[in-house]
This record gives structure tokens, C-alpha cells and sequence, in this order.
């Protein structure tokens, strides 16, 4: 179950005669019910690809991604009775 989600997206993009590119950014921040059940994402993507020739096209196509699990989750079976 999510508490909270915070979640942020953005791309552009162009294409013109001999090149054309994409590149987008990702967060995503998420809460849950249970202290520390927390998880953040980043990610973005460049995709590249150009005209040399009339017979030669190269690419690029790279991504990257980070992840945080956030502290350690609360274990409720571990609790004691007092």
C-alpha cells in the first residue's frame, strides 16, 4: 500500500532532416504505510541517431537509472510486549 507517490516525467524530442533526438528524465518518490518502506527512482534516456550519407546512419541509444530503497523497513514481528 502507498502512503504518498510523487511522481515527475518529462521527454522532448525533435526531428529534422538528418538528425533527430529523444531524451527524457524520470523521478518517482514513493511512500508507504510502514516507517522506513520508502523508494525513489531516478532515470533518464538519450536516444541519438543522425544521417551521415545518403547510405550511412549512425545511433546512440543510453539510459541510466538510480534506485533508493530508503531505510530499513520496520519489522512488526519483532516488537516485544511490555
Amino acid at each position: 500500500m502507498i502512503l504518498s507517490s510523487k511522481l515527475l516525467y518529462s521527454s522532448i524530442s525533435n526531428k529534422k532532416e538528418d538528425l533527430s533526438y529523444y531524451w527524457s528524465l524520470g523521478y518517482a518518490d514513493r511512500e508507504g504505510i510502514r516507517v522506513g518502506d520508502r523508494f525513489k527512482n531516478f532515470r533518464t534516456r538519450l536516444n541519438l541517431e543522425s544521417k551521415v550519407t545518403n547510405f550511412l546512419t549512425i545511433g546512440l541509444t543510453s539510459q541510466f537509472a538510480t534506485k533508493d530503497k530508503g531505510a530499513q523497513a520496520a519489522d512488526v514481528t519483532q516488537r516485544t510486549n511490555n
